[in-house]
């Protein structure tokens, strides 16, 4: 079998960019993300259905951690704590796709992916789905209306919420909302309780990869910025919500403020008949 290898010639000119001459050079973009932020259009009632219902619950069930933390009943370690306290994003480890010995080496207070408290997981308050989608009800049509979608067409979405509570040192690591059955068309994040020195979700670039593995040096202090676009994270502010396409993969980094946290997900479905 014939192999391929990549050719190229082998002399090497040197390169006067000073003198360069770049006048009739225009940057475009081919492909653009659809990123959209906006203000909850129903921020006061969703805000009041969590500090009332949701709050609460967390509330007992991080007494009742504590509580069996000082029986040491539970081992002190960040992952077994956002488990406690209602579950975390364990779907995203391989943990349970390990075998018996390779198990017994993996360490979830290391190795675990997240640690937060969500309804994501059995072990907390389920969110009220139904009152949910009434009140982003407005939000996600401006959505859809943004983007363009034919005002003509009978268009219908579903939509599943979810909550998610940090405290200093709670995160989520690189993830994407890409799962089945059911294909998602958005994913939104509503920052519902957010202060100034939190931090927001970042983004990443889709071509990461593939611009890592183009990069002109081993010093990234001398590549062009173009090679740094890897990862962004907006600027957001209590009350606002994310919009980005569901396959778009980003990570919550860890939380360095003493304040809670709270923001509440959004998979929305969207098709016609």
């Amino acid at each position: 079998m014939k192999k391929f290898v990549s050719k190229t010639y082998t002399k090497k000119e040197t390169v006067d960019l000073k003198n360069a001459d770049d006048s009739s050079t225009v940057e475009k973009s081919l492909f653009d993300i659809p990123i959209f932020v906006t203000s909850a259009k129903n921020n006061t009632e969703i805000k009041k259905y969590v500090d009332e219902e949701i709050v609460p619950a967390y509330l007992e069930n991080s007494k009742r951690y504590m509580e069996q933390q000082n029986n040491n009943l539970i081992d002190k370690d960040d992952f077994y704590e956002g488990a406690v306290r209602g579950g975390s994003m364990k779907h995203l480890s391989l943990l349970d796709s390990l075998d018996g010995e390779n198990k017994n080496d993996y360490n979830e207070g290391i190795n675990g992916l997240s640690t937060v408290y969500s309804d994501y997981f059995d072990g907390a308050l389920k969110t009220n789905q139904p009152l949910l989608l009434d009140l982003y009800k407005p939000d996600i049509e401006a959505l859809m209306s943004k983007v363009g979608f034919n005002q003509e067409v009978p268009w219908h979405f579903s939509g599943y919420f979810w909550y998610a509570i940090t405290q200093k040192g709670g995160f989520q690591d690189t993830h994407d909302h890409t799962t089945g059955p059911s294909i998602l068309t958005f994913c939104g994040i509503h920052y519902v309780e957010y202060e100034e020195d939190h931090e927001a979700a970042y983004f990443i670039n889709p071509q990461e990869q593939i611009m890592r593995a183009t990069y002109p040096s081993e010093d990234p202090n001398l590549v062009p910025d173009y090679f740094k676009k890897l990862i962004k994270a907006p600027k957001m502010k209590q009350g606002e919500i994310i919009w980005f396409p569901a396959w778009l993969k980003h990570i919550v980094p860890i939380q360095k403020s003493n304040k809670r946290r709270i923001a509440i997900a959004l998979n929305i479905s969207i098709n016609h008949d």
